[in-house]
C-alpha cells in the first residue's frame, strides 16, 4: 500500500490552520496595534536575528504587549518554522506580529509544511551529508512511525 505524506497528512497531525492567504487592510487596524507595530519596527527594523530577538524579550526597557509579539516571532521562527539561527526574519512575520488575531489566523501551516518539505529534499536529493532538517521535522517523524509501524 503506498503511502504519502502531503498537506492534509501534516494538517492532521499539527492541527493549525489551513487558510490561503493573509490579507492585511492598514486601514481597518485599531490605534493600538498601528502603535504597537510601530514599536516593533522601532525595535527590531523590519528584519533581525534571532539573538536580537532574544535580547529584546529579556530587556526590561521593551513594553509588556510588545514582548507578547516577540515571543510570538520566536515560537514561529524556533518550532513551526525553523531556520537557521542566523537567518533573518521575514519582514512579513515582523509586520503581522504586531495583531495577534492576523498571527493566529496566519496559514503557518503552509510555510511550514513548504520549509519542511523542501529540508526533507533537499536531505534526500543532497550528495552531501546534510544534518540540519529545518522546517519542522518533528511532524514528518510522527508521521513517519503511524504510517509506517515497523520503524
Amino acid at each position: 500500500m503506498p503511502i504519502c505524506f502531503g498537506m492534509r497528512e501534516f494538517a492532521i497531525i499539527t492541527g493549525l490552520n489551513c487558510h490561503l492567504s493573509v490579507v492585511y487592510d492598514e486601514e481597518k487596524m485599531s490605534t493600538t496595534i498601528l502603535r504597537r507595530r510601530q514599536k516593533i519596527i522601532d525595535l527590531l527594523g523590519k528584519t533581525c536575528k534571532e539573538k536580537e530577538l532574544i535580547e529584546h524579550i529579556k530587556s526590561d526597557d521593551v513594553h509588556k504587549s510588545v514582548k507578547k509579539s516577540l515571543c510570538l516571532l520566536y515560537f514561529v521562527h524556533n518550532f513551526l518554522c525553523t531556520k537557521d539561527l542566523n537567518t533573518k526574519l521575514p519582514v512579513e512575520w515582523v509586520l503581522l506580529s504586531a495583531d495577534r488575531d492576523e498571527f493566529s489566523a496566519y496559514p503557518w501551516e503552509h510555510v511550514s509544511y513548504a520549509l519542511t518539505i523542501e529540508y526533507l529534499l533537499k536531505a534526500v536529493n543532497s550528495n552531501v551529508k546534510i544534518s540540519n532538517h529545518y522546517g519542522f521535522p518533528w511532524v514528518f517523524m510522527c508521521w513517519a512511525f503511524k504510517a509506517i509501524p515497523s520503524l
